[in-house]
């Protein structure tokens, strides 16, 4: 008995280093795909950015002097010991084949320096903070990143995650974005036609060392992955008339703004303080594929901690009860989620609409700290990918904000590179 027991152990042991690590309740492996995301209930608005800027993708050059940022609230009372790891991820946001020595240049598994208490706040809270690189460690290579965040007293349980990406100057990209495509005419959809030009010496095969990776507002759920291109040149590569870069149209993003305790703002009917919080009642939405195309100057789907009462808005800005709701005179018949950066595209319990036939519309409560949002209704039936359809519409005419990322990897090569970024 004895030996099958040690037998067990050295195997498990050595599948664990031959996984790169030892496993924990949230990673099994290269198998995991890393997203931006909170694992804890209390832990609250996890915003990745470039340099602050609550509009930039987080995305910085390899070496500059640009830094990642990514904030988080936890809504307890006490500090908490917080530490953190990274990883270096694949283009499909997997763990790469390389150990930490080779992209990280510092100390590992550090702990969060960074942490304020709200200040006159009803709903009580720390503010935490991590830019990356900082004093204690610096990162050497190029491509996507995950950072592991933990209590130090349970180091195998995740409480959130945070996604990132490093780029070489190694590619230029232009693109043409139409709403003429190959499936309609300025109706519903839009398509991307990507050009790359390679500078790096390094890539010697454009049909089977790059991959290009495009996400439409920076959702998850959208993202494309393009081996390969329709044609190439010596240093162009071309994607033309393929049909995985063809996007819903979609519609503008719904605002509100709850910046005031006072007075209701845009997209907001009315807000009421009911202890021990206050409320914000946005103003019921239509079905906006039953409605033409309005244009509006939205962000993107992203948002802004603001707070017209607050000097540090990391820690002033107070957290209100937000009250959403769809009208919908009968079930649409498929789930109906609740869609923007703040809910870090979940697709789950958290951002499930729920019907109510008494009031004839779908409705969802969220705890969201104080500034202006932009948000959508999005449906997603079993299996599939969510869509605009039905609930927002599908217009040529949006402004939607693209994403393309070139990665290379050599043959042999153990990990991508992320060679050149654009974005709109």
């Amino acid at each position: 008995m004895f030996e099958n027991k040690y037998k067990y152990l050295i195997i498990t042991l050595l599948l664990t280093l031959l996984e790169g690590g030892f496993p924990s309740m949230y990673s099994q492996g290269r198998q995991l795909q890393y997203t931006t995301r909170s694992f804890s209930e209390p832990l609250r608005t996890l915003k990745v950015t470039a340099n602050g800027d609550f509009d930039a993708p987080p995305v910085i050059e390899l070496g500059s002097d640009d830094r990642v940022v990514i904030d988080f609230d936890v809504l307890e009372d006490n500090e908490k010991r917080i530490s953190y790891r990274i990883y270096h991820l694949d283009h499909q946001w997997k763990k790469s084949n390389i150990s930490s020595i080779e992209y990280y240049d510092g100390f590992e598994n550090n702990q969060l320096d960074f942490s304020e208490p709200s200040f006159n706040t009803f709903v009580n809270y720390r503010h935490y903070r991590l830019s990356i690189p900082n004093e204690d460690f610096t990162l050497t290579k190029s491509g996507n990143y995950a950072v592991e965040f933990y209590d130090v007293d349970s180091p195998d349980e995740i409480i959130a995650t945070a996604c990132f990406s490093l780029f070489e100057k190694g590619a230029d990209i232009g693109v043409n974005i139409s709403g003429n495509t190959d499936i309609d005419f300025n109706r519903a959809h839009q398509q991307l036609t990507p050009v790359v030009t390679v500078k790096d010496n390094k890539v010697n095969n454009l049909a089977n060392d790059i991959v290009l990776v495009v996400t439409q507002n920076n959702r998850r759920d959208t993202e494309r992955v393009i081996p390969s291109p329709s044609r190439f040149t010596a240093n162009k590569a071309f994607y033309e008339h393929n049909r995985d870069l063809i996007f819903e149209a979609g519609n503008n993003y719904r605002r509100f703004d709850i910046t005031d305790n006072r007075f209701a703002a845009i997209g907001v009917e009315r807000i009421r303080y009911i202890a021990p919080n206050y409320y914000a009642f946005l103003y019921p939405g239509l079905k906006r594929s039953e409605l033409p195309f309005e244009y509006d100057r939205d962000q993107n789907g992203h948002y802004l901690i603001r707070s017209v009462n607050a000097e540090d808005m990391d820690t002033e800005a107070d957290y209100f009860n937000v009250l959403f709701s769809l009208e919908s005179a009968f079930p649409i018949g498929q789930p109906v989620y609740l869609n923007g950066e703040f809910t870090n595209d979940r697709f789950d319990e958290s951002t499930l609409m729920e019907y109510n036939p008494e009031a004839n519309r779908y409705e969802k409560n969220m705890l969201l700290k104080q500034g202006h949002y932009n948000y959508m209704y999005l449906v997603k039936p079993d299996n599939k990918k969510p869509s605009t359809a039905v609930t927002e519409g599908n217009f040529f005419e949006t402004n939607n904000g693209y994403m393309i990322k070139v990665f290379h990897r050599a043959p042999g090569a153990r990990y991508d590179r992320l060679i050149g970024v654009f974005y709109n």
